[in-house]
């Protein structure tokens, strides 16, 4: 391919709606064009060939560059200022089965660029040189590997992220087994010992572990009080200081809810 020449193939499209239906596998060059806002009645899946540009959406801005992958969404209003030397490959797309497609890899309007895609790189570049009477074809394979490659990539992100996720909340749960006995433990001084919002440590904990917060602080001191009162310890005041209850009466009322009887009874019942 000659530098600085523009490609531009015209698919012939299909009449069946519930497919992928490829448009034009374009290899553009002139780029002036895009350093103002546009929309497109399709899809766009465009492959960074080199230089850099600045991406910008309603949504936010982000830097693409060579061998970079993004999507531009149909009815959307984009923009995109490049580099001199910016180059790239792009297929526009329609059908029902694409918006089934994105929504199957979760690619959406705020997460549409995949950096370092360069193992694509040689299908964008081998089959925009196809033959005329073949670049349906190509032009699809392109697609849909590309799609794939994506959806590998988020499938592996997706479990890295897991993994980070349940980590976390390890560390979380050490913290209140180690922590539970302090007065002071608290969905908010979680929040700030580990630097997590308050709803998603509440609502992570609870998907992670399959119970509330609050609930395992309170299972962890009531189990406490229930050794210590095997230990022969039998002053109910003390029992619940110990166990991080600044109130005592609040202390018997969970305590009877969970081991059936009152701090007082269990002590007798020990003796």
């Amino acid at each position: 391919m000659k530098e600085n020449q523009n490609i531009c193939k015209f698919v012939t499209v299909s009449s069946a709606p519930d497919v992928i239906t490829t448009l034009h596998f374009v290899y553009e060059t002139d780029v002036r064009t895009l350093d103002h806002p546009f929309t497109f009645s399709f899809y766009r899946l465009c492959f960074v060939d080199r230089g850099t540009a600045e991406l910008s959406t309603v949504y936010g801005r982000e830097t693409v560059r060579e061998n970079d992958v993004f999507l531009i969404f149909p009815a959307t209003e984009y923009q995109l200022v490049c580099s001199a030397d910016f180059r790239y490959y792009y297929i526009s797309f329609i059908g029902i089965r694409a918006n089934m497609v994105m929504e199957r890899l979760k690619i959406t309007k705020t997460a549409c660029v995949f950096h370092d895609m360069q193992q694509v790189r040689g299908l964008w570049e081998n089959s925009i040189i196809c033959r005329n009477d073949l670049q349906d074809l190509a032009s699809e394979g392109v697609l849909l590997h590309t799609l794939a490659a994506i959806g590998e990539r988020s499938a592996e992100h997706a479990q890295q992220s897991t993994a980070n996720s349940t980590e976390s909340f390890l560390h979380i749960k050490k913290y209140i087994d180690e922590h539970f006995a302090d007065p002071e433990l608290s969905l908010e001084l979680l929040s700030r010992q580990f630097g997590y919002s308050e709803k998603y440590i509440s609502y992570g904990f609870k998907k992670q572990f399959h119970i509330g917060l609050n609930a395992y602080i309170n299972a962890q001191r009531i189990n406490f009080a229930v050794r210590l009162i095997e230990r022969n310890h039998s002053y109910v005041k003390e029992i619940a200081e110990r166990c991080g209850f600044r109130d005592q009466m609040y202390f018997s009322r969970l305590f009877k809810k969970t081991v059936g009887m009152s701090p007082l009874a269990y002590i007798r019942q020990c003796k």
